[in-house]
């Protein structure tokens, strides 16, 4: 198995997609996987189980990462999710970020499509790699400025607002 056995990190690639092959090729059969493992014990994260909700005009959701070194925090919404809420790249969006229900940042930021598009220190909404919507600041730690974390106490509520409104695309 390459010497993986003492890492868990990768049990998907180097385990279990193994495993699966030689399953799919009739190398082994199912009983020859390995014993059944109890379903009492399967633990699931409750976090990775709460979906955004959006509306036309906005989108609520949680803190799923934060992306280390660079400070930005990632939200499962989805940019598909931030299309069917009707933003687009030069819309200026309300964004209530809390704590605990505490509210850490409440402020009126652009989406776009990179941080070029706002001052140095400004915060910007936009595209994750991984095809999330994210929040960071330009040239600084969105995470170190507000002292930010990841998980269901982190919650984010995008919207319109009449404040924004006004600001319109650019």
């Amino acid at each position: 198995m390459g010497g993986s056995e003492a890492y868990s990190v990768f049990h998907g690639r180097d385990i279990f997609a193994y495993t699966a092959a030689r399953l799919a090729s009739g190398i082994i059969s199912f009983e020859g996987v390995g014993p059944e493992y109890p379903a009492a014990d399967i633990v699931q994260i409750k976090d990775a189980l709460k979906t955004a909700e959006i509306q036309a005009g906005s989108a609520s959701g949680i803190v799923t990462s934060v992306s280390d070194p660079f400070g930005s925090i990632v939200f499962n919404i989805t940019l598909a999710q931030v299309e069917e809420a009707g933003f687009q790249h030069g819309d200026v969006l309300r964004v209530l970020l809390a704590h605990q229900g505490t509210p850490v940042f409440q402020e009126n930021v652009l989406y776009h499509k990179s941080f070029g598009f706002v001052q140095p220190g400004q915060p910007i909404l936009f595209n994750s790699s991984s095809d999330y919507l994210s929040l960071g600041l330009n040239q600084g730690s969105f995470v170190q400025a507000y002292g930010c974390g990841r998980g269901g106490d982190w919650t984010i509520h995008v919207s319109r607002s009449s404040a924004a409104e006004g600001a319109g695309r650019t």
